[in-house]
């Protein structure tokens, strides 16, 4: 373990006080070196069709058959596995397929797209496997919102994203508001699954209304699909514990057709939320009136207190699968490496290793993984750029 680790252990321990030196379970070393750049593709060295260039991407999806789909000008563009351009989804619009937005959109197993329309988090455009549409969905009026409500003590309830087996089918990240004698307790994270009529919640998360001015240090709900019918979610905020004198962090792994559930657990080092952090810069705009630059200030004290009380990050700061494999990204971050990543079999439950991950996925899928090229900070054309990760990374002990 290197010296810098060791300290970071100590003093978190001692932050905690919770005993000796933390330790994880590591299978021998990091793995380092994990990516290689393959393809980039999206600008006009690369792309010969106008309508196919990228002007303002934010979604990235890929198919089971590795066609990449980009959320770009009101519509999705598809492009091969080579980044040749395919076809375009949609288009600015009202009607039957249209977008009144930039899309972000999902995929399930079964190949069936879904992807917003409108800001409302009800509207939702569904294409088939073979990128034809199929229906506009509008859950602001199919009941389901009315149920959740009715069940539960929730108000303002709303859906993004939401994922499309199929018509009967459906996998919702909810959000709401928690009421309880007409005052709002916490705000609600939730992953909802309905099939046919039938509607589970498989996990609603907390979080204090007090503490909104922290909910990224204090970690939110995360998840990812899985092969047939499988999900994998933690929620960071309090999927973790100290037991035997280490600290551990949990996550599911949930069968929507049985329901059953499996937890997985791994050792993790808390990493401490930096004084720069606790105690940002909070640069106000002179125009603002004193009453409102007083109100700010009071907010910051209140946001510095409740950092100083939660100390250190949760262990996972999101979590991103690829057919079986759960990748669980950390807050342990080596600078020359990159962020520390545990990778996990969700089939058996057994932790395989971790990596050193010196970029940020949007996806990944069927061992590469998409994301965007900086294009804003390093002012370029945006692109899509695609990694090989190695064959190292998936392979079981």
């Amino acid at each position: 373990m290197k010296l810098k680790t060791v300290i970071t252990a100590l003093v978190i321990s001692f932050l905690f006080s919770c005993g000796p030196d933390l330790s994880t379970d590591l299978s021998g070393e990091i793995l380092e070196n994990v990516t290689t750049l393959g393809l980039s593709f999206g600008d006009e060295k690369t792309i010969d069709k106008d309508e196919y260039l990228l002007a303002n991407p934010i979604g990235i999806i890929v198919t089971n058959n590795d066609d990449i789909i980009v959320s770009d000008e009101y519509s999705l563009k598809v492009y091969d596995s080579d980044g040749n351009p395919k076809k375009i989804i949609g288009g600015r619009g009202q009607g039957p397929g249209e977008f009144e937005q930039i899309p972000f959109p999902f995929i399930t197993e079964t190949g069936y797209i879904s992807a917003d329309t409108d800001i409302s988090h009800f509207k939702y455009n569904i294409f088939a496997p073979d990128y034809s549409f199929v229906e506009r969905k509008n859950l602001q009026f199919s009941g389901l919102k009315e149920k959740l409500m009715e069940d539960n003590d929730w108000i303002d309830v709303r859906f993004n994203p939401v994922l499309y087996y199929s018509n009967e089918e459906l996998l919702l990240y909810t959000m709401a508001n928690e009421e309880i004698k007409g005052k709002i307790m916490s705000l609600i994270y939730a992953l909802v699954y309905q099939n046919d009529k039938d509607v589970t919640t498989l996990y609603a998360a907390k979080h204090p209304i007090e503490k909104r001015e922290i909910f990224s240090e204090r970690g939110g709900l995360f998840f990812g699909l899985l092969k047939d019918r499988r999900i994998a979610y933690t929620y960071a905020a309090e999927h973790k514990a100290f037991e035997n004198g280490t600290w551990i962090y949990s996550m599911f792994v949930y069968d929507l057709k049985t329901h059953d559930q499996a937890e997985i657990k791994k050792t993790y080092i808390p990493v401490a939320i930096p004084d720069s952090v606790i105690h940002r810069k909070v640069n106000i705009p002179e125009f603002f009136k004193e009453g409102s630059r007083n109100l700010i200030f009071e907010k910051e004290k209140e946001r510095s207190k409740m950092l100083e009380e939660l100390k250190a990050y949760p262990a996972v700061q999101n979590l991103m699968t690829d057919g079986d494999f759960i990748f669980a990204f950390t807050f342990e971050y080596e600078k020359g490496k990159g962020r520390i990543v545990d990778i996990f079999d969700s089939k058996t439950g057994k932790y395989l290793r971790s990596a050193y991950f010196s970029i940020i996925p949007e996806v990944i899928k069927n061992g590469y993984i998409y994301k965007f090229n900086d294009w804003l900070r390093d002012n370029e054309f945006p692109k899509v750029e695609k990694y090989k990760i190695v064959s190292a990374v998936y392979e079981k002990f």
